[in-house]
């Protein structure tokens, strides 16, 4: 469901629940990652840190099933599309 090429932004606006899972991480890495890497892609975002990425990609999915929006199998989100 969600893609190593997706932005930060563009899942938490999607999936709202998802961004506890970023919260869990804001120890990790000395700050806020809906701070400072509110554009970066999640494949972005795990190389600087060295997080790993299919932990991440896991534990978001499941997060994003509990959120109230669900994408639909291959749509591309992107924040730039919407009116926010």
């Amino acid at each position: 469901m969600l893609r190593e090429d997706m932005k930060v932004i563009d899942i938490v606006y999607r999936y709202p629940h998802t961004e506890a899972v970023f919260k869990r991480y804001d120890s990790r890495l000395g700050g806020c990652v809906m701070c400072s890497h509110i554009f970066d892609t999640l494949n972005e975002l795990t190389k600087r840190y060295d997080f790993d990425l299919a932990q991440l990609i896991k534990e978001l999915e499941e997060a994003a099933a509990d959120s109230p929006g669900i994408i639909k199998q291959g749509e591309r989100i992107d924040a730039s599309e919407q009116n926010c």
